[in-house]
């Protein structure tokens, strides 16, 4: 594997338009608003950041929206960040910010400096499970 890196180059930099990959007017769209099941991402998210490590060990900084915890006991994070996403059908094809979530595991998330945690909601499990002996 070579340590140089590849340089893509960006058409919309140079004034000029990407060859569309299906020539317009071949396909209709699909009825209703296309990406309407996907959250739009809100650029004021509500909630304080902590820092999120990721499976391959680099840190994201993320939105927590609230503490769910198991009926084995274990907390999960809900948190949110923001991605960019392309939508469309065809010709038709725009690129807007969407808002991810995911349940993460508590010891994947770190506090932040300067945050406020206290008004975080924490969820716990509403039927109680025995405990097996």
């Amino acid at each position: 594997m070579s340590s140089k890196t590849a340089v893509v180059p960006n058409p919309t930099a140079a004034g000029e338009s990407p060859p569309p990959l299906v020539e317009p007017g071949l396909r209709e769209p699909p009825p209703g608003p296309i990406g309407e099941r996907r959250k739009e991402a809100d650029l004021h998210a509500v909630g304080p950041r902590v820092r999120m490590v990721l499976p391959d060990g680099q840190h994201l900084e993320v939105t927590l929206v609230s503490w769910h915890q198991y009926r084995d006991g274990t907390w999960r994070a809900r948190v949110r960040w923001p991605v960019w996403g392309a939508y469309g059908f065809a010709a038709d094809v725009r690129t807007r910010a969407w808002a991810m979530e995911s349940f993460v595991p508590a010891s994947v998330i770190g506090p932040l400096d300067g945050e406020d945690y206290g008004t975080v909601r924490r969820d716990r499990p509403r039927v109680q499970v025995p405990k097996q002996h």
